[in-house]
């Protein structure tokens, strides 16, 4: 009995730690994010339900996405970009460890300073 709610606990516990554990994301180019261009650099993710928010030295952007689950892990975090009208904008995050990706709705959601 004691042992199950030590288990239950440290799993209490580690599910907090990367709830609130963000990713490494770097840009290599100018990019689009929810209608905001971002410039090249690295950005701290992290995710608070439907809402994406990612965090540089001076620029803070967010966008909706949708989570969905693959079928194994990811190796790394990856960037998947497409180009609209010769410019980058981000579609989908694959999350690095995770089974998570990211999906980008860039129609709706932009805010960001």
């Amino acid at each position: 009995m004691k042992i199950a709610t030590i288990l239950v606990s440290l799993g209490i516990l580690a599910g907090a730690a990367s709830a609130a554990t963000g990713y490494d994301v770097k840009f290599r180019y100018p990019t689009g994010v929810a209608g905001k261009e971002v410039k090249p650099g690295q950005y701290t993710l992290s995710v608070d339900g439907d809402t994406a928010t990612l965090k540089g030295d001076k620029t803070t952007a967010q966008a909706k996405v949708t989570a969905e689950k693959a079928a194994s892990k990811y190796a790394s975090t990856t960037v998947h970009y497409r180009i609209d009208n010769g410019k980058y904008v981000v579609e989908e995050i694959d999350l690095g460890g995770t089974t998570t990706k990211l999906k980008f709705d860039n129609t709706a959601g932009a805010s960001g300073n």
